[in-house]
Formats: structure tokens, C-alpha cells, sequence
């Protein structure tokens, strides 16, 4: 049994860190009133993060039902979460494809994909049988089969990301068609605070209209500073303006190399650590 990465884990359920660390928090506290500490401490705490993410995340699926345009998973800087016994890097892209799933699939998921478990320790843990567990599993991958990341070397994803915002700034839109893809699709998280496209931009050519235009106002302040940063796990584009971070951008290649799915998180009170 691992013996860390407990925020990790509840992260890679909830998207986002102040409620992964709370969750973690009720658990030790869990842990500690306990008349007697268990055989295995790290199975424990496995155990019962798991089972409060899973009904914090039924929750959550029904009020992100009335969010007000796509909902992304909170954006995170590689010292917030202890991901070093990860199979699976934590990338926006990731997160956004485990939308799709169940809860209950879910955790077995990211137990087995994320953590590597058996499945006779994921059954343990949500007190399932190890079939049940390779069944979730088995109908996760299925579910996630047609969505699959390209697992570009983060280098490569950076040089794409800088090529990107260069075009961009530069107005040079038949060069950033040339690199997305023809049917590339971009999620943009405003979450009714800020402007951002409340349905999903498809289309290369419908993309790359609003990038154009959008670079026009950004950069048309003096304050604006761009720059590609590590977050989640992955590089990104992050726009600050002025002591404030307008947006962060991730962006999901294909083998090729072009941009398949565009990630914005423009929501203020997601951007909150980031900022600080």
C-alpha cells in the first residue's frame, strides 16, 4: 500500500485543491479520534478519502449541472500536490476526460490508472469485490476510449505552447491553423464571473476568429504579461494583468503535434492560488 499522495488523490476526484485538502483534513482528523489506530494507517486514510470524495463528488456533479458555462477543474502548481507515486500526470486534459465518468468508476479509475493499485487493494479500499473493481475499470476505459490523450513529452507541449502565442500575437492566423487541428474544440471557464464562451468554440476556423479577436484586447494593455508556466502538471499559457491572472491555457496535442482541445480557466475564484 502507498503511504502518501492523499491530496493527490482527492484532487484527481474533485478539481480542486482547497476541497482536496479539506477532505484529507477530515480524514487524519478521522484517523486520530479513533479509540484504536488501525493495522494499516495509509489503508485508512486510503479508504476513507476515497469514500468522502466519492459523495463530495455526487454532490458536486449536481450543482456543476447549473455552472454557468463548461466547468474546468481548478488549476494547480506542481509544489501544491505530492504526485511523485503518480502513474498519471494530473493535466487539465486528464481531469477534463474523467467528467465523464461515475463517481464509483471514478476512484476505481484513478486507483488503478493514477496509483497503480491492484485490484484486490481497490476493492478493499470501497469494500467492493476485486471483480466489481476490474468492471469499473474495464467500463471507465471504455467510456474514456475514444478521448485519449497523446502523452506529448512536456517539452514538446511547451515549444507548441510558445509557437502558439507567438502566431497569436503576431496576427499571423494561417500559421495558427496550420497548428490546430480542423475539428479542435476549446472549453472556456468563466463560471458567469468572467467573460468567457458559455457553450464550447468548435472548429479551427471558428477558434481561431475569437483568438484574434480576444489578443486584441489583451494585448492593447499595457499591464498584460504573458508567459508559459508549469501548472498542473503540464505547461500553460498564463496572462496576468497587472498583479491579476486574466486566464490560464492548456493545450492537448495530437500526435502531430496540433491542437486538439483548448482548455481556459478564466474564473476568478479559481485562479486564486495561482495569484498568490
Amino acid at each position: 500500500m502507498k503511504n502518501g499522495g492523499f491530496v493527490a488523490l482527492a484532487y484527481s476526484m474533485l478539481g480542486s485543491v482547497e476541497d482536496a485538502e479539506e477532505v484529507v483534513q477530515e480524514a487524519r482528523l478521522r484517523l486520530h479520534v479513533r479509540s484504536q489506530p488501525p493495522d494499516d494507517e495509509a489503508a485508512f486514510l486510503y479508504r476513507v478519502v476515497s469514500n468522502l470524495c466519492v459523495d463530495r463528488l455526487r454532490v458536486a456533479k449536481r450543482q456543476r449541472a447549473a455552472y454557468v458555462g463548461p466547468w474546468l477543474p481548478e488549476p494547480w502548481e506542481d509544489e501544491q500536490l505530492d504526485t511523485t507515486e503518480l502513474d498519471q500526470d494530473l493535466s487539465m486534459g486528464f481531469l477534463f476526460l474523467l467528467e465523464c465518468l461515475s463517481p464509483p468508476q471514478r476512484i476505481a479509475f484513478v486507483l488503478r490508472e493514477a496509483f497503480d493499485f491492484s485490484f484486490d487493494e481497490i476493492g478493499d479500499l470501497l469494500a467492493i469485490s476485486p471483480a466489481t473493481a476490474r468492471q469499473r475499470v474495464s467500463r471507465a476505459r471504455k467510456r474514456l476510449a475514444t478521448q485519449t490523450l497523446s502523452g506529448r513529452p512536456r517539452m514538446a507541449r511547451r515549444e507548441v505552447l510558445e509557437m502558439l502565442v507567438t502566431k497569436v500575437r503576431t496576427g499571423d492566423v494561417e500559421g495558427l491553423i496550420a497548428m490546430l487541428d480542423d475539428e479542435v474544440v476549446a472549453y472556456t471557464d468563466g463560471g458567469g464571473v468572467a467573460s468567457a464562451a458559455l457553450v464550447p468554440i468548435e472548429g479551427v476556423q471558428r477558434l481561431t476568429a475569437v483568438l484574434m479577436h480576444l489578443s486584441q484586447a489583451v494585448f492593447a494593455d499595457r499591464a498584460t504579461r504573458i508567459s508559459i508556466e508549469e501548472c498542473c502538471a503540464s505547461p500553460a499559457v498564463v496572462v496576468r494583468q497587472g498583479r491579476d491572472i486574466h486566464s490560464v491555457t492548456f493545450v492537448e496535442l495530437d500526435v502531430h503535434d496540433r491542437g486538439v482541445r483548448v482548455f481556459v480557466v478564466r474564473n476568478p475564484d479559481k485562479l486564486l492560488s495561482l495569484a498568490r
